[in-house]
């Protein structure tokens, strides 16, 4: 789950690092699909209620404003954080990768 606030320049960088990773990643996985959805808290506020309403971590949830709205990434799987990157294009391609496959199995 990508998370981004429109008022972030940093999370539009990491929006376009997000973007390269979906364009590539069935081409370098054919066997593991991954899906990933972009949550704009922000532009949509009934999300932030949604979210508060999982077993998603709300805490990590909220904080990644209060650090600055960078553009964060959390890995999810049954309801779970497994990881998560507050500032993706600090991270870079290569690390999200190799993050999604341990996340999801393949690595």
């Amino acid at each position: 789950m990508f998370i981004s606030f429109a008022w972030s320049h940093q999370a539009l960088l990491s929006e376009q690092v997000v973007k390269e990773w979906e364009r590539g990643w069935n081409i370098w996985h054919p066997k593991l699909s991954v899906d990933i959805y972009k949550l704009e808290p922000d532009e949509y506020p009934i999300t932030w209620e949604w979210l508060k309403s999982t077993k998603v971590t709300w805490e990590w949830l909220k904080s990644t404003k209060e650090r600055g709205g960078y553009g964060s990434l959390a890995w999810i799987k049954n309801s779970v954080i497994v990881d998560s990157e507050s500032y993706v294009i600090g991270a870079g391609l290569r690390d999200i990768v190799r993050r999604t496959e341990q996340a999801f199995g393949e690595g």
